[in-house]
């Protein structure tokens, strides 16, 4: 047994050096402090607060190779969160999560990105008709958290870097669960980063190897998709049967750049619980949701991060949101050339509909090499 221990730890060990000889992660962390939007009256109580946060995180960048498929520093980012609310009704909330976020050299030190987040906050002061009444933003201790920001990354030597970070927080449940305001809050974040295993920094390393690898060509790529998707949900806040929802999706990708997509798609849904809202009215209602949508998606590597508005031309006539346009964020995992799996959250106005899993599969692709002018 000791004999196993001790293996197990020779091999972490070596593990963790073997990252360190592949140059490949920086280590960090940040202060963040804004305030939460009242973004309705019924959560007014959240007007004053003003939450502080702090986070950790490790950023893995591409080699310099991959400056070539976006003109810029691709980053896949895994952190955490730990947020206090500054509110006796919302508590505080701990978030882990992933990050896409690709760098674009403004000068020789100076570098700027944008940042898409998805992962799962914890909070621990959930509506609780006794405990907790009046807390209608979140109704569970597990919730979907969506980030989008904007980030200055300044290089002070090989190995520190300080980066000025504008992000917008978004925590609900995806319609799980009733009462499901969510918590939205800008903030402003200021941290740091120390790079490991590099014997110079990666970014100030860039003008040394561009010329190898062809930065003005790249694959330019269609595909259409078939995605098959699956939640549930509840009718009312209470209710502990949740109604299934099904859906099936087609969607364009027409590349544009190195790193974007534009998508048109459409999209049909059947609600099972609009079958008992029609039993409990006692008036035939049809339980489908038919829409057309555009977006645009973000590429890096295996990664795929879109945003897309919607449009119902069908949908039934006591459904409750009112609205015929919605949003929907999607990340995606591709998975092989073929298939890709991942989730998405749909929502209407500030109103979370449902959270999907999701698997797509391209059936048409077509490739060719292009030159940027």
């Amino acid at each position: 047994m000791k004999n196993q221990c001790l293996y197990k730890i020779l091999s972490l060990l070596l593990c963790f050096k073997t990252l360190l000889s592949q140059k490949l992660f920086e280590a960090g962390a940040a202060l963040q402090g804004g305030f939460i939007i009242p973004h309705s009256r019924d959560v007014e109580y959240v007007r004053q607060s003003i939450p502080i946060g702090a986070s950790v995180g490790l950023t893995f960048s591409s080699d310099v190779k991959k400056w070539g498929i976006c003109n810029c520093i691709p980053t896949h980012h895994f952190g955490y969160i730990f947020f206090d609310y500054d509110n006796n009704i919302l508590g505080k909330g701990n978030i882990v999560y992933y990050r896409l976020n690709p760098y674009f050299q403004i000068s020789s030190r100076m570098f700027w990105g944008f940042q898409g987040a998805m992962g799962i906050a914890l909070l621990n002061k959930p509506y609780h008709p006794l405990t907790n009444p009046n807390n209608i933003s979140y109704s569970m201790y597990f919730n979907g958290y969506l980030g989008i920001g904007s980030v200055f990354k300044f290089i002070v030597n090989k190995k520190f870097s300080f980066v000025l970070e504008l992000n917008y927080h978004h925590i609900s449940n995806g319609g799980l669960k009733e009462p499901n305001k969510g918590i939205n809050w800008p903030v402003l974040g200021l941290g740091g980063y120390y790079l490991f295993g590099k014997e110079r920094n990666y970014y100030l390393s860039l003008k040394d190897s561009l010329n190898k690898y062809h930065p003005n060509q790249y694959i330019k790529t269609n595909n259409l998709l078939m995605n098959v998707y699956f939640s549930s949900r509840i009718i009312q806040k209470g209710d502990k049967k949740r109604w299934m929802i099904y859906g099936v999706s087609s969607e364009y990708f027409h590349n544009i750049s190195k790193l974007s997509d534009l998508v048109i798609g459409i999209d049909y849904h059947y609600d099972d619980a609009i079958n008992v809202i029609s039993e409990v009215n006692k008036v035939s209602i049809k339980p489908d949701f038919f829409s057309v949508l555009v977006g645009h998606s973000l590429n890096l590597g295996h990664f795929h991060f879109s945003n897309q508005l919607g449009y119902y031309f069908i949908y039934p006539d006591l459904y409750p949101y009112k609205v015929r346009f919605y949003h929907r964020w999607t990340l995606m995992y591709q998975i092989n050339k073929r298939v890709l799996a991942g989730i998405s959250l749909k929502a209407h106005l500030h109103i979370a509909h449902f959270m999907d899993f999701r698997i797509s599969y391209v059936f048409f692709s077509k490739s060719k090499i292009k030159l940027l002018e």
